[in-house]
């Protein structure tokens, strides 16, 4: 009976001991499950935390070549503005002195006159782009007329190219409109009509036109048919780089600034451009989305593709 007793108090604490053992295991496999996912959201912290420092530190970039962009610009900007005034200045305080005989005279005023020309541009350059930087990316969107501000600009540079006997061809319907910021605009179009005049040909053409992208843009482009680029100024003016402007046909003289401006602006309205270099003369055209356009746009011109 003793026995009996004692078998049946072994098989109790054996069974006893396998219920305590497997409580102790499904508590561990529970924690363990609870550890991995105690893990894994650590982990997605880790990551999210890496993706926090890594967009920081990718902002801390930006901001510091912004800042270097606007030094460059400002350091630049004072720099050649001083010139012309300090050679005008020199002229109207030494005139009687040197008494300059009226051809002699009038070759100085002409040099004086061109730098000046040359200054009063790099500052509206500066004035639009400073204005666009205190704004911030608050631009008012309007709906204008393509053609209505290609004729304005056109006739903003009728003496350049009259002077040069330049052929202007403007490819433009007077129904295509386009909705966005009209000042960035017209800044970006004066800027490169201005380069398309400055190097083109004596009696060359220059084209103006709107064609509806193969990637779904819209492609504003002004196109000229003159002295062109080489492939290492082609790139460094796609990568946005400052760089001294290289003289025009007629050695015009520029201050290099004004497409590194309109890069600046343009991408603060979720604009960009596009630079080609041409078997002859060079083509940069304003990429705006399909959607701003209020009239549809040709596609498959010619005109752009021909020498693509």
């Amino acid at each position: 009976m003793k026995e009996n007793q004692v078998i049946y108090l072994l098989l109790g604490a054996v069974l006893l001991s396998k219920v305590i053992i497997g409580f102790l295991i499904v508590h561990l496999l529970r924690r363990k499950r609870e550890l991995k996912k105690e893990r894994t959201k650590l982990c997605a912290s880790n990551e999210q935390l890496e993706d926090h420092i890594a967009k920081i530190e990718e902002q801390q970039k930006e901001l510091l070549a912004a800042e270097n962009f606007k030094l460059k610009i400002l350091s630049l900007a004072s720099h050649d503005l001083r010139t012309p005034f300090q050679e005008l200045s020199m002229l109207l305080e030494y005139v009687d002195v040197l008494q300059l005989d009226e051809a002699s005279l009038k070759e100085v005023t002409s040099s004086v006159k061109g730098q000046v020309g040359v200054s009063k541009a790099l500052l509206d350059n500066v004035l639009v782009w400073t204005a666009g930087q205190l704004r911030g990316n608050e631009y008012t969107k309007v709906t204008f007329s393509l053609k209505e501000q290609v004729d304005q600009a056109i006739s903003l540079f009728a003496t350049q190219s009259k002077k040069k006997g330049l052929h202007i061809e403007q490819h433009i319907d007077s129904s295509q409109a386009i909705q966005g910021n009209v000042d960035i605009f017209n800044f970006v179009l004066r800027n490169l009509l201005s380069n398309a005049i400055k190097y083109s040909d004596i009696g060359g053409t220059v084209e103006i036109g709107l064609l509806g992208d193969k990637e779904g843009m819209l492609r504003f482009f002004v196109r000229d048919f003159g002295s062109g680029m080489d492939v290492a100024v082609l790139q460094r003016l796609q990568k946005g780089e400052l760089m001294e402007s290289k003289k025009g046909t007629e050695n015009e003289k520029g201050m290099g600034l004004g497409l590194s401006l309109c890069q600046d602006l343009i991408a603060r309205v979720g604009w960009s451009m596009d630079i080609r270099r041409e078997e002859r003369g060079s083509c940069f055209s304003l990429l705006l989305p399909l959607e701003d356009a209020k009239e549809a746009p040709k596609t498959g011109n010619e005109l752009f593709y021909r020498n693509n």
